[in-house]
């Protein structure tokens, strides 16, 4: 634009521009001359003036709408040049190729839209329009392009361009063609954006043309009639305010002392939304949002410096606030000097431009956030120019770049560049519809980097050959190195999957083993093959089934879960410690079940553990107390033990687990009064590293250990209040925190409680949650003391001695003479089983390996008064075992006081000496191999 053309809004413009109205007044065919003093001409001159001012300004506004439309061009390259989506259909538009960038706009996954028919992403507004265009392109086998919209499958859409071309078979005929589909949803935004503006503008210049046709009438009209004096000139005001009231340009006259609006015209009346007293009424700076005395200054340089064009903000009767460009000036009416402001309502170009400006920086944005530089290749001079951000890439200044060929194979590794510009020049002889490769490059400083380079072809000449070629470049440095250190990974993985001892498996979120390691197909006895695709239950059997499952659920849940437990394979027992793990995808999802195994076979069987012989008791109420514990093992609810101290309920809930469903998993068991305080609460529920003093690792406690069996709860009276509330919340919900913990731990552990107090006076006196006692008390059993079950003893001898004998590894044990059974009857046992068996113990580390003795408080007394309670004879009881009772605790009665003196007991009882041995022998009180009686 030349030099004397330009307006700048600084304070000196307004003269150069009056000037430049002046001079082009001049040489018009309307122009008069200048008039001294204050005259109708002179005020003639005025609007002529104003009027060349206004073309002049259309002018401008013109060159600001081309240049606009310069910016949008640039705009529209710049995003072409950006990566496209590329497809090749055949004939009724089947995907049979896709790229990753066409994959990402539809939002699918590339190998999902394989065989998948385009017109299925095609919106249903436009699939007449592509019906049309793929005929077009498969009928003139030329290249076509249309403007869709595109459906994501996700259901939201998008405007793209879809430039297709035919690719024709060996024999000719028609056949695949691609397409190139490009994302202009922005540019169609800023399309429309620009399009109203320019359609506003031309509205405006229209508008402004038509008016400024009709003052140049009336002027001739004022011109020629101008020597009718004051008549002409009263004539002259009235055709000014015709044209005040209905020009269709806003228009106000402002008094600068004031700042009061003093008249406005119809289309500022309709434009502002007041009435024309309401708006004479109010100030300029009721409507403009700048302060009083911003718009002060304004209008006194308006005033003293003529006219001067400014870009305010002006607030409607609405409150709205619109975006306005306003022209003003001085101007005197019947000896008033006001300001004339002629406005124009630019808001939605503003918009326009601006979302323009913010579609140019989402584009560069995006550049920069996804770290891409980009380049721009001329073919005709060979020159290469890049951007800031592919310049920091490298190391260098932008101005350190050197445009030529030589200098960026310099930079490339000698074994990619060969490559890289046959990847290049297939692209540029049509071979390949995108340019694309990575590469070493060797930055200014530092080691090698890779790079992608991607890029197209954006200008051809008319022949189609290549002018211009436009792309991108990525840092994907830290993406090799990761794929380096994932190869490397997956090789450590794959050495430790392979060579471990330990039994490793993957299984699907069908709970399908997907993989499973060498150490996995030897332990179970089977081929690889014979386990892919199988589920737990069917390796392990049914048996085992249902535990697995529930466990397999609660770790694709999110649970971490490590449990011991027992299997059988093929008949062959297997005690294992398993760790089940869930795993993971790149979203973050979990898809499957990771599993280590250790076979702890051996260990297990080097510690064996006791079993009660609890079924061989003769006495009725251990009779009773195994026919609740039958009912408890086969469910699997919480069961309270309670008895004396010593009476064998530990023995019983270790019995009530190896006949449940259970027995498979793990026991374990806490005597709650055997530990402090301070540790019971880690002991049952473990702690996290540093959770106190010495916690220096992490620690499962034994609810945890018991996942999938039983925890025994010895002595549960002696927990602390708070540890009893912690134990309620799990029993519950069964789940718990350990001690520092914070992530809630899932565990299906059965507890069994025990306690040798009673709970009902514990909660009276207010040691005990009543709350918890009744959760723990859902099944009660009560062990009687050994002085109630007397009868027993010759069983339990047997038993104890048989498991001492284990215990201090005796070849052989002692001569237990009948009368040594007999005397064991005579005691009442306050310490019950458990003093029986540590008499038992000291008696064989005293005996001399042929007999026992042992030193008891027996008491000695055959005139005692004796007596024996005997239950009615109900349900399965009949008068014949109500009678054996009676008569065989009259035997055991007789033999303790005759000292075991078999003739002695028979001649207590007043019957034959056969008659006892027949009975002792059908009671099983001594056994089947008697010695000689002692004589008296």
């Amino acid at each position: 634009m030349d030099d004397k053309r330009q307006i700048d809004h600084s304070g000196s413009s307004e003269s150069v521009l009056r000037e430049a109205a002046e001079d082009q007044l001049g040489k018009s065919p309307y122009a008069i001359q200048k008039l001294k003093g204050k005259s109708p001409e002179e005020i003639i001159h005025e609007l002529q003036v104003h009027q060349v001012e206004l073309e002049m300004q259309n002018e401008e506004l013109h060159r600001a709408r081309v240049e606009a439309d310069h910016s949008r061009e640039r705009y529209l390259d710049l995003f072409d040049y950006a990566p496209v989506g590329y497809f090749t259909l055949d004939k009724n538009a089947v995907i049979l190729e896709a790229n990753l960038t066409g994959a990402g706009l539809l939002g699918i996954e590339r190998i999902s839209l394989i065989d998948m028919s385009l017109t299925n992403f095609i919106h249903k507004d436009d699939q007449d329009t592509f019906y049309l265009h793929r005929k077009q392109v498969l009928q003139t086998e030329t290249q076509h392009i249309c403007e869709i919209k595109l459906v994501k499958s996700h259901g939201g859409w998008f405007h793209a361009q879809l430039q297709s071309a035919i690719i024709v078979d060996p024999e000719g005929g028609p056949g695949r063609w691609r397409t190139v589909v490009t994302d202009i949803t922005d540019r169609k935004l800023a399309q429309d954006a620009v399009q109203r503006a320019h359609d506003e503008l031309e509205y405006r210049v229209e508008e402004r043309t038509s008016d400024l046709l009709k003052a140049n009438e009336a002027l001739k009209v004022e011109i020629a009639e101008r020597k009718k004096g004051e008549e002409a000139l009263r004539r002259s005001e009235e055709r000014y305010r015709q044209l005040f009231e209905k020009n269709r340009a806003i228009k106000l006259l402002v008094d600068p002392e004031t700042a009061g609006i003093v008249d406005a015209n119809t289309s500022a009346l309709e434009f502002y939304g007041y009435s024309l007293d309401e708006i004479k009424r109010l100030k300029i700076t009721d409507i403009n949002i700048l302060a009083s005395e911003q718009v002060a200054a304004a209008m006194m340089a308006t005033e003293t410096e003529g006219i001067a064009s400014h870009v305010f903000q002006h607030r409607l009767r609405s409150g709205e606030i619109r975006d306005v460009e306003v022209h003003s000036g001085p101007i005197d009416i019947q000896d008033r000097k006001l300001l004339y402001s002629i406005i124009h309502d630019i808001t939605e170009r503003r918009k326009a431009e601006e979302a323009l400006r913010q579609s140019e920086l989402r584009l560069n944005l995006a550049l920069s956030g996804a770290g891409l530089g980009s380049w721009d290749y001329n073919v005709e001079t060979g020159e290469t120019v890049c951007d800031q951000r592919l310049a920091e890439m490298l190391g260098f200044n932008l101005d350190d770049i050197q445009p030529h060929a030589p200098w960026w194979e310099s930079l490339t590794h000698p074994d990619d560049w060969p490559r890289t510009m046959e990847t290049f020049n297939a692209h540029m002889e049509g071979r390949t519809p995108l340019y694309e490769a990575e590469f070493r490059v060797r930055p200014r400083f530092g080691d090698w980097k890779w790079v992608l380079a991607r890029g197209s072809v954006v200008e051809r000449d008319k022949d189609g050959a290549p002018l211009r070629v436009a792309g991108t470049y990525l840092d994907i440095t830290e993406r090799k190195r990761a794929e380096e250190a994932l190869r490397q990974s997956e090789e450590r993985f794959r050495a430790i999957f392979e060579r471990s001892g330990d039994m490793i498996f993957m299984m699907d979120s069908r709970r399908k083993y997907t993989q499973v390691n060498p150490a996995t197909a030897e332990t179970l006895g089977l081929d690889e093959s014979e386990i892919i695709g199988r589920k737990p239950e069917d390796i392990y059997g049914e048996e085992v089934g249902p535990q697995l499952r529930l466990l397999d659920l609660r770790v694709l849940a999110g649970e971490s879960i490590e449990r011991e437990h027992t299997v059988r394979i093929k008949g062959v027992s297997l005690t294992l410690n398993t760790v089940l793990r869930p795993l993971y995808n790149a979203e973050g999802e979990i898809v499957g079940v990771f599993g280590i195994s250790r076979d702890l076979t051996e260990r297990s069987r080097a510690l064996p553990t006791p079993k009660a012989a609890f079924e061989s008791y003769p006495s009725e109420a251990m009779k009773a107390v195994m026919r609740d514990a039958r009912s408890a093992a086969a469910s699997d609810g919480t069961v309270l033990l309670q008895g004396e101290s010593g009476s064998g309920k530990d023995y019983l809930a270790r019995w009530i687990h190896d006949h449940s469903k259970r027995s498979l998993g793990p026991y374990f068991s806490l005597n709650c009064a055997a530990i402090s305080r301070e540790l019971a609460e880690s002991e049952l529920f473990g702690h996290e590293r540093g959770a106190f003093t010495g916690a220096h690792g992490r620690k499962r406690g034994l609810l945890e250990l018991a996942e999938g069996g039983t925890l025994l709860l010895n002595e549960i009276g002696e927990l602390p209040l708070s540890l009893q509330s912690k134990l309620l919340t799990f029993l519950d919900t069964r789940s718990f925190l350990r001690v520092g913990g914070e992530k809630p731990i899932n565990v299906n552990a059965r507890i069994i409680s025990a306690t040798n107090r009673s709970l009902d006076k514990e909660v009276e006196e207010g040691r005990f949650l009543s709350a918890l006692f009744y959760r723990i008390n859902v099944f009660g059993i009560t062990l009687p003391p050994l002085r109630d079950r007397i009868e027993d003893i010759p069983a339990l001898l047997e038993e104890i001695m048989s498991r001492l004998a284990g215990e201090l590894q005796l070849t052989r044990l002692p001569y237990i003479d009948p009368a040594f059974a007999i005397a064991l009857t005579r005691y009442n046992w306050p310490g019950n089983v458990r003093e029986l068996r540590n008499a038992l113990e000291r008696a064989l580390m005293l005996s001399d390996g042929h007999s026992l003795s042992l030193a008891l408080p027996f008491v000695e007394s055959s005139r005692e008064d004796w007596s024996h309670v005997s239950s009615f004879p109900l349900q399965e009881r009949t008068l014949h075992d109500v009678t054996d009772e009676v008569i065989k605790s009259l035997i055991l009665e007789a033999l303790r006081r005759c000292g075991g003196n078999r003739r002695h007991a028979a001649r207590t009882l007043g019957i034959a000496r056969d008659s006892l041995y027949r009975h002792m022998k059908r009671f099983g009180i001594m056994g089947e191999n008697q010695t000689a009686d002692q004589d008296d």
